[in-house]
């Protein structure tokens, strides 16, 4: 299994960084069907080769995706593509 995994620092509350990453998670349900759920500060999702979560803390967010093996050929696509989303919502 191939592991995406990085923080993201940011400026903008606790309260704000979870609506960005809701919106990240919501575009990635609706490209991949990914079933999500938060729990406290943590949102968790799944589908079959992938699954993952987002942690948001005070001026950070953490994020850990593993990748099965039919995604693996995709991951630094995939990695750039959520660090680019993290950039421009974390402004």
């Amino acid at each position: 299994m191939a592991t995406i995994k990085f923080s993201s620092p940011h400026a903008i509350g606790k309260d704000r960084a979870k609506e960005a990453v809701m919106t990240v998670v919501e575009d990635i349900d609706g490209k991949l069907d990914v079933e999500y759920e938060w729990d406290g500060d943590t949102v968790t999702f799944e589908r079959p080769g992938i699954e993952g979560f987002i942690n948001v803390r005070p001026e950070e967010v953490e994020v850990e995706i593993r990748l099965g093996l039919i995604y693996r050929p995709f991951k630094s696509k995939i990695e750039s593509r959520i660090r680019d989303y993290f950039e421009k919502l974390f402004v």
